[in-house]
């Protein structure tokens, strides 16, 4: 019988604001540390461990320290990339970490002539659990290579089998995300394992799906924007109790662990048919009234303003009672925040900013095609998409000319990274610091006697190009 934490969706260094962010980070701390307490076989963390692909080094610093203790008692973590913090153009935090023996990355595979892409396999070496899996990545544009998937060097081995992923499954998603186009129907899911752990979809499920198997999303462990904040679901992972002497359907066992939050109260205030002046009363009232006290206040305004500026509405006075009244953070949401000047030009329909992006991508695309095959049709305006979506996050690190190199190097690699596995297909090259090559059992550097980042043994079948 093997015991392993699920998480996902971490997000550290999410929020700018420093409060928020500190709490983001403690949340992680202690799943931790109650992963240690209830002295778990390892701990998979299914993507999106951090917000970014270069956070904050101040929290990594820090979650590093708490990883390692974690791993230097015996208890190995196992990761893959999730949509946020993998990128195109330069190696990921996720890479640096993986190198110097903190947590092992299991989404591995190999990429033949003619497009097949067959998983490799990562073996726990205490537990005998065969780990594999593939990495989210932004737009649903993992969803080919699943199409191309063979697993059948992994699914047909002994013992038990967990396959990782970061991504919708499109019989499981939530209400609120039926709109949500980049997802998969479940069948594109490799057969054989046991256990299918996810990532990616912000709200808790587990379910066993005919033909499948039991897939489930832990959620996130604190969340990364103002809709999992206001949430009212408790935040945690799965601990999963995995027997494969036992019959397909009682084999697997999911088991959530809540994780202690904050109290979090919810302001809103509806700006529609009324002043600036009117709406900063209300404000002012609502958060005197408030019983804020080491609470996260989350601040909703939204409605069309029936004159004035949406700038004329000041939420600072706000945030200023609201700080007074022993608030631990104030979170300030305008998106649905807009006067009538804007109501006028705004595109006709109740879509949501990913459909208004894709209209207008594809809009400019058919007014100026272009003679290279991959920026026309869909592929083009997955291409735009993409681009658009990398080139938001601000620059990390490095002089003005690096960050310039750098936003140069995710444009060509995003526009003309030839196949579409460009993006993903790195050169096998040595093996990371800590680990024998392929065909051969993984053992992590320093940990013969800890016995822990050791555990982590992998074989795969040579190839074209590789996955990660």
């Amino acid at each position: 019988m093997v015991r392993f934490a699920h998480m996902a969706d971490v997000h550290l260094g999410a929020f700018r604001e420093p409060r928020l962010r500190e709490a983001n980070l403690e949340a992680f701390l202690r799943a931790l540390d109650m992963c240690r307490d209830e002295r778990v076989d390892f701990v998979l963390i299914c993507g999106d461990l951090f917000h970014t692909s270069l956070p904050d080094m101040g929290i990594v610093e820090r979650a590093t320290a708490r990883m390692r203790e974690l791993v230097d008692s015996g208890v190995p973590i196992y990761v893959i990339y999730g949509s946020h913090d993998f990128s195109a153009a330069e190696r990921s935090i996720v890479d640096v970490l993986h190198s110097a023996g903190v947590f092992c990355k299991v989404a591995r595979a190999s990429v033949s002539e003619d497009g097949t892409v067959a998983l490799e396999r990562t073996v726990d070496g205490r537990t005998g659990t065969v780990l594999a899996g593939l990495s989210g990545r932004k737009l649903g544009l993992d969803r080919s290579y699943y199409e191309r998937l063979d697993a059948s060097g992994v699914a047909g081995l002994p013992g038990p089998k967990v396959f990782c992923f970061h991504g919708a499954i499109t019989e499981l998603k939530p209400e609120e995300l039926a709109r949500m186009a980049e997802s998969m129907p479940a069948s594109l899911l490799p057969k054989g394992f046991d256990y299918y752990a996810g990532g990616h979809v912000h709200d808790r499920t587990s379910a066993d799906l005919p033909g499948v198997g039991t897939i489930a999303y832990p959620g996130p462990l604190f969340g990364d924007g103002y809709r999992d904040l206001e949430s009212t679901e408790e935040r945690g992972f799965f601990i999963v109790t995995l027997d494969p002497g036992k019959a397909p359907g009682e084999r697997v066992h999911p088991d959530f662990r809540g994780i202690p939050a904050r109290r979090t109260q919810v302001i809103e205030v509806d700006a529609g048919g009324r002043s600036p002046d009117e709406v900063n009363r209300e404000l002012r009232q609502r958060a005197e009234e408030a019983k804020a006290d080491e609470a996260i206040v989350l601040v909703k305004v939204s409605g069309e303003l029936s004159t004035g500026k949406v700038s004329e509405v000041d939420t600072d006075e706000a945030r200023k009672a609201l700080a007074q009244e022993g608030a631990f953070s104030v979170y300030i949401n305008r998106g649905g925040l807009s006067t009538r000047e804007r109501a006028r030009i705004r595109i006709e329909g109740d879509e949501g900013r990913s459909e208004i992006e894709t209209k207008l991508l594809r809009e400019n695309l058919a007014g100026h095609p272009s003679r290279i095959p991959a920026l026309k049709g869909e592929e083009g305006l997955l291409r735009a998409r993409r681009l658009l979506r990398e080139l938001s996050e601000e620059p990390k690190g490095g002089t003005r000319a690096d960050q310039e190199a750098a936003v140069i190097r995710t444009a060509e690699e995003v526009l003309f990274g030839g196949a579409e596995d460009a993006a993903l297909v790195q050169s096998p090259g040595p093996a990371p610091a800590g680990e024998e090559p392929e065909g051969r059992s993984a053992q992590g550097a320093g940990d013969e006697a800890a016995g822990a980042r050791g555990r982590a043994g992998r074989a795969g079948r040579g190839r074209q190009a590789r996955l990660e």
